[in-house]
């Protein structure tokens, strides 16, 4: 995986379940030595013809949240991850 900065961050991602077309629920880890493990709930709804997608991520405790989105941006990186898929799809 790459950060918004460009960095370069070593992680596994364990699929819990996939619900076709509705949702995806992963467990990220390995953001070594942090520890910043993750549970992230991604959801597809149709609205209007076209589709909404939604982030939720948990983690255990507020101070490992704080530290994954000021170490490694996370919600900058959610946000490229988006608009790179847009940019696959010619949205």
């Amino acid at each position: 995986m790459h950060s918004p900065n460009g960095e370069d961050i070593r992680c596994r991602i364990v699929y819990r379940e996939i619900q076709p077309p509705e949702r995806i629920e992963y467990i990220q880890s390995g953001f070594d030595p942090a520890g910043l493990d993750y549970q992230t709930t991604v959801t597809f709804e149709e609205i209007e013809g076209q589709t909404e997608v939604t982030f939720h991520a948990t983690w255990s405790t507020k101070e490992l949240r704080d530290q994954a989105v000021e170490m490694v941006g996370w919600r900058d990186g959610a946000r490229e991850t988006l608009d790179r898929l847009a940019n696959t799809l010619g949205e």
